[in-house]
């Protein structure tokens, strides 16, 4: 695993309609290849919300990252991100919004010795009226890739 790590803004493009959880698992050998325009990294979601990618870990903390919705490789809409606590009026229940990001890891023992630890983001994308069975979906789409690498 690398031990350089960036800070660089990243653009997610995610297929038309979905909602629900999308994990991005970093540096994964048979991932999708890096891909950036624009100098921004490029992940394609696919269907399933679970994208294994060749990039290495960002580094954590505030990190632009933008959200779209597409369909044949063209935009059709902006996903918004929801920031609790600032501007809540302009924030809909029934609108569409990334509602929360998170990097995080995994390690797998063997033996009682650490043998792989997997590394990743994942967002919550989803109807702001629905946030917390979102939430929870994630952290149970996550608990179910640390599973496998168990």
């Amino acid at each position: 695993m690398s031990s350089c790590k960036t800070n660089e803004k990243a653009v997610f493009y995610v297929p038309e309609g979905f909602k629900g959880t999308v994990v991005v698992v970093f540096e994964q050998e048979d991932g999708q290849e890096k891909e950036y325009i624009n100098n921004e990294r490029v992940y394609r979601i696919p269907k399933d919300g679970v994208l294994y990618s060749k990039f290495e870990e960002p580094n954590q903390g505030t990190i632009e990252h933008k959200y779209y919705y597409v369909e044949n490789n063209n935009i059709l809409q902006t996903i918004d991100k929801y920031i609790p606590y600032t501007e809540a009026n302009k924030f809909h229940s029934d609108s569409v919004y990334v509602l929360q990001e998170f990097n995080g890891g995994h390690k797998s023992y063997e033996n009682d010795k650490a043998k792989d630890e997997i590394r990743y983001m994942y967002s919550s994308i989803g109807k702001l009226k629905n946030k917390e069975n979102l939430i929870n979906e994630a952290h149970n789409r996550i608990k179910e890739l640390n599973d496998k690498s168990d």
